[in-house]
C-alpha cells in the first residue's frame, strides 16, 4: 500500500508544473495609502485598487476594489491566514487568471505585501 502511495505522489510530482507568474511585486504601504492598477484581460480592461485602514490584534483590515466590486477581508502575519486570492477571470476553468496577495509582516506604520498574478493577463499598477 506504501508504495502505490509513494510512486502515485511521484508520479504526480513529475506531471505538475510550477506556477508561472506574469507580474510579481513587493510594495508597502501605510495607512489609508492607496494602489492603482489597470488588470487587462484581452482586449478589456478593468480598474484595481486597493488600501489598508485598520491593524488591530495582528490583523490587518483590506479593502479592494475589481471590477467595481468591493471586497472587505482580515489579513494575519502567520502562514495559513496571510493570502487571499482574486479570481480576475472566471470562465469555469482550473486556468483562470489569479491574483494572489500575501501580507509579510506589519513595522513601522507600514504594511508589507507580495502581489502575484497569474494567467493570460496583463497587470500595470501605478503606485
Amino acid at each position: 500500500m506504501n508504495k502505490i502511495v509513494f510512486i502515485v505522489l511521484m508520479l504526480s510530482l513529475l506531471i505538475s508544473k510550477p506556477i508561472e507568474w506574469n507580474f510579481e511585486k513587493n510594495f508597502a504601504l501605510q495607512k489609508e495609502e492607496k494602489v492603482v492598477a489597470k488588470v487587462a484581460i484581452g482586449s478589456e480592461m478593468k480598474n484595481f485598487s486597493m488600501r489598508w485602514t485598520l491593524f488591530k490584534k495582528e490583523g490587518l483590515v483590506i479593502l479592494l476594489k475589481y471590477d467595481n466590486f468591493m471586497h472587505q477581508f482580515i489579513l494575519y502575519p502567520d502562514y495559513q491566514r496571510n493570502t487571499f486570492v482574486l479570481k480576475l477571470q472566471d470562465n469555469g476553468s482550473f486556468e483562470d487568471s489569479k491574483m494572489v496577495l500575501v501580507f509579510k509582516e506589519f513595522k513601522d506604520k507600514q504594511a508589507y505585501f507580495w502581489i502575484g498574478i497569474q494567467g493570460d493577463t496583463e497587470f500595470f499598477m501605478e503606485q
